[in-house]
């Protein structure tokens, strides 16, 4: 267990303590025992306690060095996982030292804290791309338009990163192709997938292509070799 303290990572714990905090404070309010919970300040030094198991946890997970632009269902379920691991944990630990919460008030700040905590981690993904994004449009002519080979989980990938104008994968998505016939005519992230690898030579000339993007890591060596020499044309 390890993470580097930037500024985001300050921030990520920053909200993280608010969140836990606001999250009993909820949770006992809409379960009716907040005048049983909040009875006086020493509640609030038990449930700085809590949060401090809470991040814990999360750092645990890992969850302060994830690059959140790139956060999929993985990153989510890790949350899910700190949480019920943090709040069992904090409920342990209280009884221990003979402090009693409602079970009711633990099961609702767990469902609250995964949303608060996914929804921080959310907003900077979603920040991310789009600071990226407006910046990218001030200097659209520098990235390259683009045709993606392969209509499967790595080409969306391919194309959900240009669209967020991704450092690390320039380009302007503007076709994809994919010799699954039944992908023919649907979309990617809005990008149509026009053809197979037998059209790419038209579809470059067509959408006036300058880059092209090979994202079928399953295919063979065979299969590749074909494409690759489809391309070179």
């Amino acid at each position: 267990m390890s993470f580097t303290i930037t500024k985001r990572t300050a921030l990520l714990l920053l909200l993280d303590i608010v969140a836990t905090y606001g999250a009993y404070w909820l949770a006992s309010l809409l379960t009716g025992v907040e005048n049983e919970v909040f009875i006086n300040n020493e509640i609030y030094f038990i449930i700085g306690i809590l949060a401090f198991i809470n991040i814990f946890f999360l750092a645990l997970f890992r969850l302060y060095n994830n690059l959140w632009e790139y956060a999929s269902i993985d990153e989510a379920l890790q949350v899910l996982y700190a949480v019920v691991l943090s709040t069992l944990g904090g409920a342990v630990f209280l009884w221990i030292i003979g402090t009693r919460l409602p079970i009711r008030v633990f099961v609702g700040a767990a469902l609250l804290l995964v949303f608060f905590m996914g929804g921080t981690r959310l907003v900077f993904r979603v920040a991310r791309q789009k600071g990226r994004a407006l910046r990218a449009s001030n200097r659209q002519s520098d990235r390259p338009r683009t045709l993606v080979v392969g209509a499967g989980e790595t080409g969306s990938l391919a194309i959900a990163r240009m669209e967020s104008a991704d450092p690390l994968m320039p380009g302007i998505p503007i076709i994809a192709t994919d010799d699954d016939p039944s992908k023919r005519g649907l979309r990617i992230h809005g990008v149509k997938v026009a053809g197979t690898t037998d059209d790419i030579v038209d579809l470059v000339d067509k959408y006036d292509i300058q880059q092209i993007v090979v994202a079928i890591p399953s295919s063979t060596p065979e299969e590749r070799k074909r494409i690759y020499g489809v391309c070179t044309q």
